[in-house]
């Protein structure tokens, strides 16, 4: 069951030109007759390169380019289409239990026992190539220790092609890609893309494409190294979660976290569409959603957890007092469990007052909390950035700002949870990297945006 609703920072509008904000509130839940959870078709596709060797320590020791895949094309053939098939020999080193690599291979065999009867897994490596190290597998009840035992086989060495890991993952999805499964890849990396495709707009758009047939991507970056902005946009871009390991002690809860999420989807694939009856307008995300096809990409929907997403709009109305404004509709499209498009419409209809009336309307505090939410998140990319520029001074300033700001809305618990988070960061900046800093920004940011919280 989803239950589409949304609330108005002013309940009228005025005549003339002007802006409104509008907060949609999804809540998806799962019938009691129907609590299981939707089947799996996951794939791991796992960086081996030499840089996954790295101890991992505790914290404190453009435009994307034209569409050339047509939109019916299937998502196996569009993979085959980039698929660039190479071999190189690789070597093995020793393992050492404090590796990026052996945390992996630790939280991905934990989290097998987790698969169910009937769900489907392939296990992809990549360094300078990808290799299949188990083609797409349905689980059953003898066969969780033998993938187990392949995981053991993985050694690091050479570098990093993670686009042709990506897409080797995504071609063992596709094999058994079904509407009414969860059809995901997990890319778990340390980001350091130095082989085959390495522009971030062009594996952006292949992420997407593959998103449009069914598959999203989860995204998971260890170290200081990775590059978030491109894990992250992989993620968001296909409906998926990312996530930023930083810790030793991270890996395995990061894990369980996903599969958690993916254990109490609802559905994976869920898109806002507004339809205008003006001729004249703009619309904003303030979430920062990514925008597909005309359509807004959310992605879960998660049992029991309310998503939230404000969007400011700027238009003019022409009518006079006492009128009824139609500024739109917002359309909520989702796949329910048997594999069929669903669609909630919301009508956005508004009485027209004078000026006088207009000005002494009280901002609805739902709104005002969230718009205050999300001006922190966006302040916290401002920040990751001058950072990365080496202004660390302008960086402090505006988190410092951002904080003092935020107070106004400290009777609410969750803009409270957002200033206690930053403010213990901010306060221990100098046990991290500039590097990791910057890293827990963009990633505070990105789970604040996209309801991961």
């Amino acid at each position: 069951m989803i239950k589409f609703t949304h609330k108005n920072d002013f309940s009228v509008v005025k005549t003339g030109s002007q802006s409104k904000k509008i907060l949609f509130s999804i809540l998806g839940t799962k019938d009691n007759h129907n609590i299981q959870r939707m089947p799996l078709n996951i794939s791991l596709a796992i960086d081996v390169s030499g840089s996954m060797n790295d101890i991992v320590h505790s914290k404190k020791d453009n435009e994307p380019p034209m569409n050339i895949f047509a939109p019916s094309m299937p998502a196996n053939q569009m993979l085959q289409n980039i698929k660039a098939q190479q071999y190189f020999p690789q070597c093995a080193p020793q393992k050492n239990n404090s590796t990026k690599l052996h945390q992996v291979i630790q939280s991905a065999q934990a989290c097998l026992d987790l698969l169910e009867p009937g769900d489907f897994i392939s296990i992809v490596t990549f360094n300078n190539v990808s290799r299949v190290i188990l083609p797409s597998t349905q689980i059953n009840s003898t066969n969780k220790q033998m993938i187990q035992n392949l995981l053991n086989t993985i050694w690091a060495h050479g570098g990093t092609n993670l686009h042709d890991g990506w897409v080797t993952a995504g071609l063992e999805v596709a094999k058994n890609l079904n509407a009414n499964y969860i059809n995901r890849i997990l890319l778990l990396t340390d980001g350091e893309t130095n082989i085959g495709v390495q522009d971030t707009p062009t594996i952006v758009n292949t992420v997407k494409e593959l998103f449009i047939r069914g598959i999203s991507t989860t995204t998971f970056g260890f170290g200081d190294k990775y590059n978030e902005d491109l894990l992250e946009k992989m993620a968001s871009i296909s409906g998926g979660n990312s996530y930023y390991i930083q810790d030793n002690s991270e890996a395995l809860s990061t894990f369980i976290n996903e599969f958690k999420c993916l254990n109490s989807l609802v559905t994976d694939n869920a898109t806002l569409e507004f339809v205008p009856t003006q001729s004249s307008y703009s619309i904003t995300s303030l979430n920062e959603l990514d925008f597909v096809n005309k359509k807004f990409i959310v992605g879960n929907l998660i049992h029991n957890k309310d998503m939230t997403y404000l969007f400011e709009f700027h238009f003019d109305n022409s009518l006079k007092n006492g009128d009824l404004f139609n500024l739109g509709k917002m359309i909520l499209s989702y796949t329910d469990s048997k594999g069929h498009t669903q669609n909630q419409i919301l009508d956005l209809t508004y009485f027209t007052v004078v000026d006088e009336v207009f000005t002494n309307q009280v901002v609805d505090k739902d709104v005002e909390v969230k718009n205050a939410i999300l001006a922190m998140a966006k302040t916290q990319k401002m920040a990751k950035e001058e950072i990365n520029r080496g202004n660390s001074d302008r960086a402090y300033e505006l988190l410092n700002n951002s904080i003092i700001s935020a107070s106004a809305y400290s009777f609410d618990s969750n803009v409270n949870a957002e200033i206690s988070q930053l403010t213990t960061l901010f306060a221990e900046k100098d046990s991290y990297s500039s590097a990791g800093f910057a890293k827990n920004l963009s990633s505070m940011a990105y789970t604040t945006r996209n309801n991961r919280k």
